[in-house]
């Protein structure tokens, strides 16, 4: 199974990471700076069933306390990233 962590920062209440969890059945550890957006994200994870594949958690994506090699996968999902592909 696949680790991801996905760093919502400003990216809202954890879209993203809905979607991939349930497109592609991973685990993902969500860390963002606003603590609304993390219980939003865990509130919306819960009513859509898969709070058992989403972790999250207030963090800042700089500092994270994992090991070394702990995800097969890092995404940063941005509002702002889109706009810039989308332009």
């Amino acid at each position: 199974m696949l680790n991801l962590v996905d760093q919502l920062y400003g990216g809202g209440v954890g879209g993203s990471i809905r979607y991939i969890a349930n497109a592609f059945g991973c685990q993902i550890e969500a860390i963002d700076l606003t603590q609304e957006f993390v219980e939003a994200a865990v509130h919306l994870n819960k009513l859509c069933g898969i709070d058992d594949r989403i972790s999250v958690n207030q963090g800042d994506v700089t500092d994270l306390s994992q090991e070394d090699q702990s995800f097969d996968l890092v995404a940063i999902c941005s509002s702002c990233a889109l706009e810039t592909v989308l332009v």
